[in-house]
């Protein structure tokens, strides 16, 4: 209700065109699930806030700083630079237009969403189950994709999804578990680090598993973030 819902109204995203109303609700909604499903006890301080009326019509200016908590406690913030032209309606002041500019700092800035967007993206490789074209589609396909296996070559796209085809199709029920994951997002590449513990049904139909070291490198892309390198170290130790 705070935006005028007219044909009239616009708005300039992070990552998009220029969106009507009903485009900017839906992402919206999006942008904020994303964040607050990444982060805690979410604020928004619209700091050194400028208004600048115009008759019916009004500049607002400010410098929001949006700040939270991860789930393991971890502080984050990033800063935008915000434009509103509010107009005066029968029914009050309304937004009509909105212009929202991140100024990333890649070093400290956490991009909770993006961070959210990858964690999603590792659970549903647990969906994988024998479905290679999902494989294929959440790695990057591309000569720039490394892998490192637990042996000593470096593995293309190609021999990479030939080596985990063999591998999970070798065992049963196959689930790994991101222990201690950590992601950590400079703009549009992620590095995410874990102790990923996988688990799957033996030949006497028993549950087995193994610790690893993984280090996976994200990039940002028109069809989400992809893998674009791998390195998992050799088996370090086995559970039931």
């Amino acid at each position: 209700s705070v935006h005028l819902e007219s044909p009239k109204f616009t708005k300039f995203g992070r990552d998009s065109g220029r969106l009507d109303f009903e485009e900017m609700i839906a992402s919206e909604i999006a942008g904020f699930s994303s964040i607050f499903s990444a982060t805690q006890e979410v604020s928004i301080d619209h700091r050194d806030v400028k208004i600048d009326v115009f008759g019916d019509v009004a500049v607002v200016t400010s410098f929001p700083l949006i700040a939270g908590t991860t789930p393991n406690g971890e502080r984050i913030e990033f800063k935008l630079r915000a434009t509103g032209v509010w107009v005066k309606t029968p029914d009050g002041w309304k937004i009509a237009h909105e212009h929202n500019t991140q100024t990333p700092d890649i070093v400290h800035d956490s991009f909770p969403a993006a961070q959210a967007a990858i964690r999603a993206e590792m659970l549903a490789l647990n969906d994988i189950d024998n479905d290679w074209d999902a494989l294929r589609a959440a790695h990057l396909q591309s000569p720039k994709f490394t892998d490192f296996g637990s042996g000593l070559e470096r593995h293309s796209f190609e021999e990479m999804i030939a080596a985990e085809i063999t591998a999970i199709s070798a065992v049963k029920d196959l689930a790994v578990d991101f222990r201690d994951l950590k992601i950590d997002v400079f703009g549009d590449v992620a590095i995410a680090t874990s102790f990923p513990h996988f688990t799957w049904t033996n030949e006497d139909g028993e549950r087995d598993g193994m610790h690893r070291r993984a280090t996976m490198v994200y990039v940002k892309t028109a069809d989400g973030w992809k893998i674009a390198h791998e390195h998992l170290s050799a088996p370090e130790t086995s559970a039931g």
